[in-house]
C-alpha cells in the first residue's frame, strides 16, 4: 500500500482462482484473503502495543527487563523461543520477547479501556471502508469481555482477529508520521460525463515522535533482530516478524502443528513509500515469520523498489586500460 495515498499496489493470493470458472476451484479460494482473511497476528501486533505505550508516555527506555523466567498468568504461560536474559526495552521489541512484552504491558492493568480505545482508533475491530471490495471487520473484544490474560495476550497478537489490510494500514501510519489513510483499489468512477473520486481520509492515530521511534525500532529489527532475512542491499526495510499458533476449532485448543507466519513492514526505511504484509498460513518449511514471510517480503520489496525507481543504482565504470 502507498502510505500517502492508500493505493493498493499489489494484492496477491496463493492459492487463487479464475472468477470466470470459479466452480472448478475449492470454495476456500473464492475470496480475496488480503481483505477477508482474519487471523491472530502474533508478534507483528507488538508494534501496536509498543506504539500505544510510547504514545501514552509509558515506555521507560532506560528500564532493563529480565526475561530469564517464564511468566504464568491464570492458565497461560508466556515464554520465548530463545533465552535472552536481560534486555533493554528496545531489545524486547527487536528480539520479539513475549516475556518482555508481557512485563511492559502488565502495568496497564488499570488502563485496559485506554488500550482498547487505542486499538479501535488504530482501525482494528472495524472495516477499513475500502470501496469496491468486500472485507471482514475482525474482532477486538470489549473490555467487559476480557479475561485475566486478555491484556497480555493481545499485546503479543492473540485474542484479537485482524485482516492483512488492517495491519498494512496501521504500518503505513508508522511510516507516515502517525497519519493513517484509507486504503483504495479504485482511483475513480466514470459514469458518462460524471467522474467520482473516492474520498481520501487521513487520521492522526499516533504522534510524529512515536511513529519515528517505531520506524527506528523496526529498522533495528531487520538489521540486528528477528527480521534479518528481510535485509537487502537494494532498499532499506523496516519491519516486524510474527509467528502465531492457529486455533483449532474442532479440538477447542491451539494447534501444535499449524501456525501463521508473517512479516509486516515498510520501505525504503529512510524515506518510506510503501507498507506491506506477507502472511503464510500453516507453512511447512519453517513456522517462523522471520524465516518464511520475511524472505518473500524482501523479494517483493526489491521488485517494487526497482519498478518504482526508489533507489539510484550505483554504476561502476571500468577504467580504460588501453
Amino acid at each position: 500500500m502507498d502510505i500517502k495515498t492508500g493505493e493498493i499496489i499489489i494484492s496477491a493470493n496463493v492459492n487463487s482462482f479464475n472468477p470466470h470458472i470459479y466452480w472448478k476451484y475449492p470454495s476456500a479460494y473464492w475470496s480475496n484473503h488480503s481483505f477477508n482473511y482474519v487471523f491472530e497476528p502474533g508478534s507483528i501486533f507488538k508494534s501496536v502495543a509498543f506504539s500505544y505505550l510510547h504514545n501514552s508516555d509509558k515506555l521507560d527506555r532506560n528500564r532493563l527487563i529480565d526475561t530469564s523466567k517464564k511468566i504464568t498468568i491464570g492458565k497461560y504461560t508466556y515464554s520465548d523461543t530463545k533465552y535472552y536474559g536481560t534486555l533493554t526495552v528496545d531489545e524486547v521489541f527487536t528480539h520479539s520477547s513475549n516475556i518482555g512484552m508481557t512485563q511492559l504491558i502488565r502495568n496497564e492493568n488499570n488502563n485496559k479501556q485506554s488500550f482498547y480505545d487505542f486499538l479501535i482508533k488504530s482501525g482494528f475491530g472495524d472495516k477499513t471502508g475500502i470501496y469496491g471490495a468486500s472485507e471482514e471487520a475482525g474482532i477486538i473484544k470489549p473490555v467487559s469481555a476480557w479475561s485475566k490474560t486478555s491484556l497480555t495476550s493481545m499485546a503479543i497478537g492473540y485474542e484479537v482477529l485482524v485482516t492483512p489490510l488492517q495491519v498494512v494500514r496501521f504500518y503505513g501510519a508508522l511510516a507516515n508520521n502517525g497519519i493513517m489513510v484509507n486504503p483504495k483499489i479504485i482511483s475513480k468512477i466514470v459514469r458518462g460525463n460524471e467522474i467520482a473520486i473516492p474520498e481520501h481520509v487521513e487520521t492522526q492515530v499516533l504522534s510524529k515522535e512515536t511513529a519515528s521511534y517505531m520506524l527506528d525500532l523496526m529498522q533495528k529489527t531487520v538489521e540486528d533482530g528477528t527480521g534479518q532475512k528481510a535485509k537487502t542491499q537494494l532498499t532499506k526495510i523496516a519491519g516486524k516478524t510474527g509467528t502465531a499458533r492457529v486455533y483449532d476449532n474442532k479440538a477447542g485448543a491451539y494447534s501444535t502443528q499449524n501456525y501463521s507466519a508473517s512479516f509486516a513492514g515498510v520501505f525504503p526505511a529512510e524515506n518510506p513509500k510503501v507498507a506491506m504484509i506477507v502472511v503464510y498460513e500453516s507453512p511447512r518449511s519453517s513456522i517462523y515469520g522471520g524465516s518464511t514471510a520475511a524472505n518473500i517480503f524482501r523479494q517483493i520489496a526489491e521488485f517494487v523498489s526497482t519498478e518504482k525507481h526508489y533507489f539510484e543504482p550505483e554504476i561502476e565504470v571500468a577504467a580504460n586500460e588501453n
